[in-house]
């Protein structure tokens, strides 16, 4: 069995191909169901001086964002481009 923990935009898509790949799943989310036209009443207080679009309930902050997204800063990904991927072993 595998167990799924958010049901966001990555959750709900790991815990769709897991189950289509024929595993158990199960799909665990910490917030509750809210009605899509509430969604917008659900954002978080975030001090950080840009307002934040976040959340806890079913579906995820994808719930509230819509799908928007903001675009990293060329600057932010440099040290990134080089770095070496880590791979993670089972066992």
């Amino acid at each position: 069995m595998a167990i799924v923990v958010g049901s966001g935009a990555g959750g709900a898509t790991v815990a769709k191909e897991l189950s289509g790949a024929g595993h158990r799943v199960l799909l665990i989310e910490k917030g509750p169901e809210i009605a899509e036209e509430d969604a917008h009443r659900h954002y978080a207080n975030v001090d950080a001086g840009v307002k934040l679009m976040r959340t806890c309930c079913l579906g995820g902050t994808t719930m509230v964002s819509a799908g928007n997204a903001m675009r990293c800063l060329d600057e932010e990904l440099l040290g990134i481009r080089d770095r070496p991927l880590r791979r993670v072993r089972r066992g």
